[in-house]
């Protein structure tokens, strides 16, 4: 560990294969439970994503993010010459991957990929030379190309609840 920041508590962090930037998800959760209100029925989750630039003289903010979608899984993809984020989502009404440009913060959606495997698992697999994600759901496996954030195709043969991906 050469540095941190005591600012920042997440529970989970990804570190950017350059080793340049530090993702960390942070789930906060409102309602009953977190709020000591006994008669307040609804439970909020959001999450926040906290980026984070590591130089020679520490670990530096640079901006958050917050959503509603439960961040289960990050990949880093090389792109436009930096490294930027796709993180997957386990919330199970939401069929999404969140594309987080590391640099410019620039957020994209990416919809229609099918509810999380066994709940909020989201098994994912880089081919970094040809920029294609495969990512599990329910019932099939979708490729995403990650040159256009659109989904390239759906395979649903022989799939049944997918849990780990392996890219050779």
């Amino acid at each position: 560990l050469v540095a941190y920041n005591p600012h920042v508590r997440a529970q989970r962090a990804y570190l950017s294969p350059n080793q340049h930037f530090l993702v960390n998800v942070l789930r906060n959760q409102s309602g009953p439970a977190a709020t000591g209100h006994p008669t307040s029925t609804t439970t909020t989750t959001t999450t926040t994503i906290i980026v984070q630039r590591v130089t020679k003289a520490g670990v530096e903010f640079l901006y958050d993010v917050r959503t509603s979608l439960n961040i289960v899984n990050c990949e880093f993809v090389w792109k436009n010459g930096n490294y930027d984020a796709v993180l997957a989502s386990g919330t199970a009404n939401r069929e999404d991957l969140l594309y987080l440009s590391l640099s410019d913060g620039r957020v994209e959606l990416i919809t229609g990929i099918g509810r999380p495997t066994n709940g909020s698992h989201r098994g994912m697999a880089l081919a970094a030379k040809s920029r294609l994600l495969a990512v599990t759901a329910t019932e099939s496996v979708f490729l995403v190309d990650l040159n256009t954030n659109r989904i390239q195709c759906e395979t649903t043969q022989r799939h049944q609840k997918p849990n780990t991906l392996i890219w050779s």
